[in-house]
């Protein structure tokens, strides 16, 4: 008995772990933040004063938790209250670093540092003014007076780079609690870069990579019950290089074309993004109802644009990719979307009908073990009951017999 309810329960057990794996994942822990890389700066006069911008490409890791939404980073990283930082230090000629080991405990007492908003994964930072009054150490000794007024006619410090060698690095940082623990978690430290008035690192692009269009799927917006196009595509790394290079040094960021074929047409449609056309992220495109008057097979095909003094620069167009849009209309709206699991059924309650009849499965099972257990044990009572029943009828018997027997031993000396 106890090893087919241990049978039954172990087979429960497996149908349950195969349902929700497809729904349940595991919390991903993150020990340590990955480096920032393709680090750029850029020397620049304003008219007034000379500015250090500085600029970077995160990491698909880092990139990744800043586009989770707060209840998505608690339950795939277990993270609250994320708020997430560049953090920059410097050093000037062999001097000391200004990092000390509060930065890894205090948001707030670095001298330079930059919140970032959700998507940033490629961003300009500005340094310092280089001639900034209240940075003494830089305003001092180590400026001197230009020969250029400032456009209000005061003096203009720069930084004497001909006697002096200004470094930076940076990391990134993400401040957030775990129920009532606060904690901050830290990149490595790029490598120290020298800054320079002339020689910024990296250069111009001369041609940019083909996007590596990975695929194009029909998706649902909810609130106008319109299909719109979820696309990925891999993006090379020459191309978030050339992303850096120009959001430092020309203030600009690669773009986009993106050409869907409707029937024998084509035309240029939007691809929206929220962070940046340089990333391997989802990208979106609405769809008009014309082009979803007849259930029917589109095409995409993308590329990668840019302007360099006025100029455009392209790369080739992607592959292109098919896919399916179901049929709309005014009147009746979508098609109902098939599921995205199984791409058979229509969802139920936004689960997959095969979701449903296994949890409906493992329900009628484990009702079934119960009502088993339960009728298993009124036969057992019923069978005690009769054999106790027998057992009194037996000794009845019995008791009866002996009586008999009694009798008949009584008669016997009475008649002699």
């Amino acid at each position: 008995m106890k090893k087919r309810v241990a049978a039954w329960l172990l087979a429960v057990l497996i149908l349950s772990a195969n349902v929700f794996a497809l729904t349940a994942s595991a919390v991903i822990k993150v020990d340590q933040l990955e480096t920032p890389h393709h680090v750029q700066f850029r020397v620049y006069d304003d008219g007034y004063c000379e500015r250090v911008n500085i600029g970077c490409v995160f990491s698909e890791q880092f990139t990744n938790l800043t586009l989770c939404s707060e209840e998505e980073r608690r339950e795939k990283y277990g993270m609250e209250n994320a708020a997430f930082f560049l953090q920059l230090d410097y050093r000037i000629d062999g001097g000391e670093w200004h990092y000390s080991s509060l930065w890894d405990s205090d948001l707030t007492a670095p001298s330079f540092y930059k919140q970032l908003a959700v998507g940033d994964c490629v961003r300009a930072m500005e340094l310092f003014y280089l001639n900034d009054a209240q940075n003494r150490e830089l305003a001092g000794s180590l400026c001197k007076v230009d020969g250029k007024k400032a456009s209000d006619g005061s003096t203009r410090y720069v930084f004497d780079f001909d006697n002096h060698t200004l470094y930076f690095r940076m990391r990134l940082v993400v401040g957030y609690s775990v129920g009532q623990d606060t904690r901050i978690l830290t990149s490595e430290w790029t490598n120290p870069v020298t800054v320079t008035r002339d020689n910024a690192p990296g250069k111009a692009p001369t041609e940019l990579e083909k996007p590596l269009l990975r695929d194009a799927q029909v998706k649902y917006d909810e609130s106008t019950q319109m299909p719109y196009l979820a696309v990925r595509f891999d993006t090379p790394e020459s191309i978030k290089e050339a992303e850096a290079w120009l959001t430092v040094q020309k203030q600009s960021q690669i773009a986009v074309d993106a050409v869907l074929k409707v029937g024998d047409q084509e035309k240029n449609v939007t691809l929206s993004t929220m962070v940046g056309y340089a990333s391997d992220e989802e990208k979106y495109i609405m769809l008009e109802p014309s082009d979803c008057d007849d259930a029917r097979t589109l095409t995409l095909k993308v590329r990668y644009l840019t302007y360099l003094d006025d100029q455009p620069l392209t790369s080739p167009f992607s592959d292109e990719v098919s896919f399916d849009v179901p049929r709309w209309t005014a009147e009746k709206g979508l098609t109902h979307p098939r599921c995205k699991v199984c791409g058979f059924c229509y969802p139920i309650f936004g689960l997959c009908m095969f979701i449903w009849l296994g949890i409906l499965l493992i329900v009628g099972i484990v009702v079934g073990v119960v009502l088993k257990m339960k009728l298993d044990k009124k036969k057992a009572q019923k069978a005690r009951a009769e054999e106790e029943r027998q057992r009194k009828i037996a000794a009845e018997q019995e008791a009866r017999r002996r009586l008999k027997e009694e009798k008949k031993l009584k008669n016997k000396k009475s008649s002699k």
